[in-house]
C-alpha cells in the first residue's frame, strides 16, 4: 500500500462561484418580485 494518494485539482471559474452565491442568497427571487410589483412580465 502506497502512502502517496492521487490528488485531482479542478479549476472553478469565478462566474460559477458568483452564480452560486446569487442563487444561495436569493437575489433572483428579489429581482423577480420587484419586476412583478411594477407589472413587468417576461
Amino acid at each position: 500500500m502506497s502512502l502517496i494518494e492521487e490528488i485531482t485539482v479542478k479549476n472553478l471559474d469565478h462566474l460559477g462561484i458568483v452564480a452560486g452565491l446569487i442563487d444561495e442568497i436569493g437575489i433572483v427571487e428579489l429581482i423577480n418580485q420587484k419586476f412583478a410589483n411594477i407589472g413587468y412580465n417576461s
